[in-house]
């Protein structure tokens, strides 16, 4: 449909009797934000074929007792934002509750990472690091700025930061306290060591780095209600991993 086209659609949409009080600045604005809206809705960043659709049904959806409307609903979902559950960007999963059946489709960081990475406003990927005691550090999030210098002698892991940039909007930098996220996530914090995660335990830096990551990817590239697996403390996903009962 050309640019007539849309405008004759759009100012379908607006009484007639209306169109008319619409000042000139507010009527262009509604055009191209409706231009943009369909535009983005009418295009998806990545299409499966039948034979991926399948194989995706069998290996991840249907094994983990979804049904046939959940794939429909996954496979829109990875085929909006480009995410491939093939090559482990997201994963679908199905848990039963005292509530009935519960839903996720769940990320990860390197999926994040690699869809911001094809965004033409992208300009590299998140620095990031984990602070420690006896390091030089200082945060100044409201200008996206991080001064840090390791200490001679560091301690023990205080929190982590990652600070990312964007070709049109200001740098984003984001903290998170590591206490907090390891007694959230760590197998080791659950009653029984059950649930959480073990990579929390072996190697807490390299979890809370990638904590720090995951909320700066999501603000300057957000995908919606999605959340990761860094996030939900879960390990890394299998497809054997299918009928988990979580703890709540």
């Amino acid at each position: 449909m050309d640019q007539a086209g849309f405008f004759a659609f759009k100012c379908s949409l607006i009484p007639l009797k209306e169109a008319h009080l619409l000042p000139k600045s507010s009527a262009l604005f509604l055009y191209k934000n409706f231009i943009e809206r369909v535009l983005v809705k009418m295009e998806k960043a990545l299409v499966f074929s039948q034979e991926q659709k399948s194989l995706i049904w069998s290996r991840f959806v249907g094994p983990n007792g979804g049904t046939q409307e959940d794939a429909k609903q996954f496979v829109e979902v990875c085929e909006t934002f480009g995410l491939d559950p093939l090559i482990g960007d997201i994963v679908f999963q199905k848990y039963e509750t005292r509530q009935g059946g519960r839903t996720h489709f769940i990320t990860t960081r390197d999926g994040l990472l690699r869809i911001a990475a094809q965004h033409p406003d992208y300009v590299g990927a998140p620095c990031a690091a984990e602070v420690r005691e006896g390091d030089e550090f200082e945060f100044i999030p409201s200008e996206g700025n991080v001064r840090h210098v390791f200490g001679q002698k560091r301690g023990n892991i205080i929190g982590a930061y990652a600070v990312m940039y964007h070709k049109r909007f200001r740098p984003c930098a984001v903290f998170v306290n590591f206490q907090e996220h390891f007694k959230a996530n760590a197998r080791s914090q659950r009653d029984g060591g059950k649930g959480g995660s073990s990579v929390w335990d072996a190697m807490p830096s390299t979890a809370i780095i990638k904590m720090a990551e995951v909320l700066v990817l999501r603000r300057q590239f957000p995908l919606g209600g999605l959340y990761t697996a860094e996030e939900m403390g879960m390990e890394e996903f299998k497809s054997e991993q299918a009928n988990l009962v979580p703890d709540y």
